[in-house]
């Protein structure tokens, strides 16, 4: 898996393919198809396939992993949500189709939601994805609660300087351009983001 990553790293696939093959053939032999490092396996050999625009092949490798987490570890443990969440970037950034990510994107956030009162590191994150995926697809009012809670999450964790936060300026910025009704706003925000 290491050198895999580092030749997918390097944009070398063709030499990360069979390294992630033999991992995940390895993994399954030594291990059992059921343990999460067999799951995690998979899922390296199917971000390979979407790193390489080949959703057709990382979709059903995503879907294993998924299964495989959910039976072995539980539907709201940390690394089942990052599966699910994998294959939801790829419905919606690789496939896009929005339907299928939607739900899964959901799925995430919803059981991050519950897990804990104090939030989760990435759940700014997982808000920011959906809120992309909403604005991509036509849905601007979705979009614009779900950045204004990672923007307030992030100002109050991890500060104003921090590069996420940056980050999710600029994605309000790009809400409120899309918009196309305060450009003002967004210029505003593009600038407070810097």
């Amino acid at each position: 898996n290491a050198r895999g990553n580092l030749y997918k790293t390097m944009g070398d696939y063709s030499k990360a393919e069979p390294l992630f093959q033999e991992a995940c053939t390895v993994m399954k032999e030594k291990l059992g198809e059921g343990h999460p490092a067999h799951a995690a396996a998979i899922n390296n050999l199917a971000n390979l396939y979407k790193a390489m625009g080949d959703g057709e092949k990382a979709e059903p490798l995503y879907q294993q992993a998924c299964e495989l987490l959910k039976g072995g570890l539980g539907e709201e443990h940390a690394h089942t949500l990052t599966s699910v969440n994998n294959l939801a970037i790829l419905y919606d950034e690789t496939i896009h189709d929005y339907n299928k990510a939607e739900p899964l994107y959901l799925e995430v956030i919803n059981s991050l939601r519950k897990a804990s009162n104090a939030p989760h590191p990435n759940f700014p994150g997982h808000l920011r994805n959906l809120a992309n995926m909403y604005v991509l697809a036509g849905k601007l009012s979705q979009a614009e609660p779900l950045y204004i809670e990672a923007r307030d999450l992030l100002k109050s964790t991890v500060g104003e300087s921090h590069a996420d936060y940056g980050t999710c300026l600029n994605s309000l910025a790009w809400l409120e351009h899309s918009k196309g009704d305060d450009t003002i706003k967004a210029e505003g925000l593009y600038l407070e983001a810097q």
